[in-house]
C-alpha cells in the first residue's frame, strides 16, 4: 500500500475522532465557570475575579467592574474564612446568555462537611446574569441576599 492511502486513512480516522467529541452543552459551561469563580474566591486571586466580569457590570450595593477590586480587598480583609461554599440551585442558558441561582458562603469547614442543618454562618442566594463573550462566559450582572430557609429546601 503506497503513502497517499494510508496518509487519507489516517486523515478521516482524526477527522472522524474529532467530530465524536462532545461539545459541553451552555449549562455545563457555566457551571465550569461557576466553579472556577469559586476557585479564584476561596484563594483571594482578585484579579482573576475582576477577570471573569463584562466592562457594563452591575452588582447589588453600586458595585460597578470599577470598584469591585476595591470591595473584594474589603470583603477578604473582614472574611477570614478559607472556605468558600457553592451551591448551584438552577442554570438556564442558551449560547448566548445565561441565568445563575446560588447559595454561596464562606465557612471554616470543607464542602463535604457542609450540614445546611447545623450551618452557622451567613449565606447568601445570589442571581447571576453570564453573557458569552470572545468563547467565555462573563458575568454581567449579580443580585444578592441573605438566604431564606426556603432557599435551602432543594438541597
Amino acid at each position: 500500500m503506497n503513502a497517499a492511502p494510508r496518509l487519507l486513512i489516517a486523515l478521516l480516522a482524526l477527522l472522524l475522532a474529532a467530530c465524536s467529541q462532545e461539545v459541553p452543552t451552555p449549562e455545563e459551561m457555566v457551571r465550569e465557570r461557576i466553579e472556577e469563580g469559586r476557585d479564584f474566591a476561596a484563594n483571594r486571586k482578585l484579579e482573576q475575579l475582576v477577570g471573569m466580569v463584562t466592562d457594563d457590570f452591575t452588582a447589588s450595593r453600586g458595585i460597578t467592574r470599577e470598584n469591585l477590586p476595591t470591595w473584594l480587598a474589603r470583603f477578604y480583609l473582614a472574611s477570614r474564612s478559607p472556605q468558600v461554599l457553592v451551591r448551584v440551585r438552577e442554570i438556564n442558558a442558551d449560547w448566548q446568555t445565561a441565568k445563575a441561582s446560588l447559595i454561596v458562603g464562606t465557612a471554616n469547614i470543607s464542602l463535604e462537611q457542609l450540614d445546611f442543618d447545623n450551618f452557622r454562618g451567613r449565606l447568601l442566594h445570589m442571581e447571576i446574569d453570564f453573557r458569552f463573550v470572545d468563547e467565555t462566559w462573563m458575568v454581567s450582572r449579580v443580585e444578592w441576599r441573605d438566604a431564606r430557609p426556603e432557599d435551602l429546601a432543594r438541597f
